[in-house]
Order: structure tokens, then sequence, then C-alpha cells
């Protein structure tokens, strides 16, 4: 959505970092795919709940180029605001209040700061509700959670003794572990070694996926 308000050095590099090569892709290619992706995630079933959504909220003083604002609408289902943000106390609010009323609660106080001279806020939120295939019982819950070193912090942790899909990747240093919910949804937990975070964020590519799923083994 940056793009499309964007131009010269400042769009390539907002390509670069998503990792898009203008060579190799149009730029409307780019818009049409992400335009298809929210729709696809915004598709209701059954079994899981997926709700998606941005909004520009823009200093009222500020002049927009009308077909910004109707590519954004368009292409991203995104909402525009036009707010004072003179008024830091009530721009804060009104973002808050609107990502609290999206998200059905589950958001609050999405904005804690916004600088004086800030006049344009963009929001993406996500809100993802889904039943495992097979629950958790509450009662096993623990608490203890080894952060780093000997470490302990106090965190609900679920604690289930289960067979799952498993994959050790030496090369990336990590373990990989699926969690099925009901329907089709899964979730992967990639629990990189220890020390290994960085690293492990830094290779970690689209490909690595394919092959996790290639070598999977329920254990």
């Amino acid at each position: 959505m940056l793009s499309l308000g964007a131009k010269s050095e400042t769009q390539s590099q907002i390509y670069k970092g998503l990792a898009f090569n203008l060579s190799e892709i149009e730029q409307n290619e780019i818009q049409k795919g992400f335009c298809q992706l929210i729709h696809r995630l915004n598709s209701r079933n059954l079994k899981t709940h997926v709700k998606t959504g941005s909004a520009l909220f823009l200093d009222k003083s500020l002049e927009v180029l009308p077909t910004f604002l109707e590519d954004v609408r368009h292409l991203y289902d995104a909402e525009d605001f036009s707010i004072d943000f003179l008024n830091n106390t009530g721009a804060k609010q009104h973002i808050n209040d609107y990502v609290k009323n999206k998200t059905n609660g589950t958001i609050i106080n999405s904005v804690k700061y916004l600088s004086k001279n800030t006049r344009m806020i963009l929001v993406n939120y996500i809100l993802f509700k889904g039943y495992w295939e097979k629950s958790f019982h509450p009662d096993l819950t623990i608490e203890d959670f080894c952060a780093y070193g000997n470490t302990t912090v106090k965190s609900n942790m679920m604690h289930k003794v289960a067979l799952y899909k498993f994959v050790r990747d030496e090369e990336l240093f990590c373990s990989v572990v699926e969690v099925p919910y009901s329907g089709v949804a899964v979730a992967l937990f990639i629990l990189p070694d220890r020390g290994k975070l960085k690293d492990l964020e830094s290779s970690l590519v689209k490909e690595d996926l394919d092959k996790w799923r290639t070598y999977f083994q329920y254990k």
C-alpha cells in the first residue's frame, strides 16, 4: 500500500524490501496479487476465521491525490479518515477505537505514542481465531517459559503429549513442529537452536517451507 503513494527511489526500496524484482514482475501484478491474497484471507470458513484490514488516518491539512485513495480502497479494501493530528490525545483515541472495534475488542491501545510531527498513520490489523484439531486441556497449562540462559518468565503455555509432524533442519539449526487446526489451517512452530535465532531469521525463505513439508514425520 505504501508503494502506491511512493515514487522513484523510495518506491524501489519498498519493493526491494518485499523481495520483488521489478525486472521480473510488473507493479500492477504485485498489487493485484496482494488484492487477491487479502480477499482469500478474509473469506469465511466454518473452522477458522481470519480478519485482516487496513486504514489510513490523514491529517485534515493534507492534500492527497484522489487516485491514491481510490487505489488503496479498491486494491486493499482500506478505509481512510481525515483527523486532527494536532489534537494528539484525540487522534490516538480515534485510531485505537477503530482498531478495537474492527478486532472485536481483542487489540486495544494499538497506538501508545504519536510524535507531534505525525501527519499520517497507516494501520494494518489481523485477527485469527481457530480451534485445534487436537485440543489442549486447560488444566495442563504450565507457566514457566525458558527465555534464554537460565532465565525463566511466567507465561501461560499449552502442554500436550501427542504425535505431531516434526522435522529437524540441520542447515538452519532449527526444529519445526506442525500443529493442525480443525479444517485446513496449520500452525508451524519454528524452534531455533540456542543462539541461532538471528541466523535463522536472515536465512529463512519460502523454499524452506516446501522442504519441510517433504520431510515431515510424525513424532
